[in-house]
This record gives C-alpha cells, structure tokens and sequence, in this order.
C-alpha cells in the first residue's frame, strides 16, 4: 500500500480522527479525500496496455481488410 497523499492540498500529513470514527483527516486543510500514490501509477500502466491493444486491433483490422 502507498503512503497517501490529500486530494484538496497534496499534503502527506493524514491522521486518524476519533471523533469521526477513525476517518482519515488531512490535518493541513481538513479534508477527508485522499488517494493513494501507487494509484496514478497504476492508471498510467493501464492506458499504455489500452493503448497497446487498440494497436494491435488496428492491424488485425488492417490485416483483416487487405486480405
């Protein structure tokens, strides 16, 4: 899991708040929206390999009409 950063201030600077349950808090600004580091990460990786199959669905296609 990767260290998580706030989504409002970009702050890594998170605490667990007890009188909400123990929601994570940014303790900068506030705000209980945060993500995780790996997640851009992982959203990058995924739009190579789309972009990879769309290549090769294109060249099927290619293929598929020239024959």
């Amino acid at each position: 899991m990767g260290e998580k950063i706030c989504l409002r201030c970009g702050s890594r600077k998170l605490i667990a708040d007890r009188s909400l349950g123990g929601r994570i808090v940014c303790s900068a600004c506030g705000a209980t929206a945060f993500k995780s580091q790996n997640f851009s990460i992982n959203l990058l990786s995924k739009k190579g390999s789309n972009r990879i199959l769309w290549s090769c669905l294109a060249i099927l296609v290619l293929i598929i009409i020239i024959t």
